[in-house]
């Protein structure tokens, strides 16, 4: 692995544009801002030391890298997360996730940087998170997926961890409202939420997000489950059939 040290967030994410016309790309990858300090990482995988010895940085960024080699990543990279999150104790995990192209990342954190800035996170947004999605294109994209949405070679996904103490509901009222301010900028950036997050939706949200698509679900809803048996209370819920 090959850690590579950005002066800021903004910084980090246009570092990321050589990887959009690169048809092989690194096989593992991540970015991470937290506590005020940005990384960027690239992994190789290696059967044998041997393998070790030959690895070599990628080419394409200029920065000299902190290299370490890590046994079971994986394994280890599970364990580290789940004491992670542990150590928030009985939290309210607001965890929202997006997806852009790269120009609608390297915007979406700018604009997400002024947010940070003013604070109107109350210092509850522990990590932000960015992976790269290569796939393999579809010949029939599945219209609410986030990622077959973004027509780009390498969408980026970015996710925002914050932990709010549950007692605090002022705390948790005022991330909601930049979170509504995220989503905005989001769909204006021509990005998508990704659904497994805590995103809150408004009918003319869903309308902007969907259009046809989304009428087109509501009635398949109304059809196989108008009692909302099935993830009640997500995208669509009994009321909106």
């Amino acid at each position: 692995m090959y850690n590579y040290a950005h002066a800021s967030m903004s910084e980090m994410v246009r570092s990321f544009a050589w990887m959009v016309d690169n048809d092989e790309g690194p096989e593992m990858f991540k970015g991470l801002y937290s506590r005020g300090r940005a990384v960027s990482t690239y992994g190789v995988g290696c059967k044998s030391l041997a393998d070790v010895a030959r690895v070599e940085a990628p080419k394409q960024l200029s920065k000299a890298p902190r290299r370490f080699v890590i046994p079971g990543h994986r394994r280890l990279r599970s364990l580290l997360v789940s004491a992670w999150v542990a150590s928030f104790g009985r939290a309210s995990r607001m965890w929202v996730d997006y997806i852009f192209d790269h120009d609608g990342l390297v915007r979406f954190v700018e604009f997400l940087a002024r947010r940070i800035e003013d604070d109107e996170f109350d210092g509850f947004l522990k990590s932000v998170y960015i992976l790269g999605i290569r796939q393999r294109r579809r010949a029939l994209p599945i219209p609410l997926e986030a990622s077959g949405a973004i027509d780009a070679p390498v969408p980026f996904g970015v996710g925002l961890y914050s932990m709010v103490p549950r007692t605090d509901r002022k705390g948790i009222d005022r991330l909601r409202a930049t979170h509504a301010q995220l989503l905005e900028e989001c769909i204006a950036l021509g990005g998508r939420p990704y659904l497994y997050g805590m995103h809150e939706f408004s009918e003319t949200t869903l309308q902007e997000l969907y259009g046809d698509d989304y009428e087109a679900l509501r009635q398949l809803k109304s059809e196989l489950d108008p009692n909302s048996l099935f993830q009640s209370n997500k995208l669509i819920d009994g009321t909106s059939t």
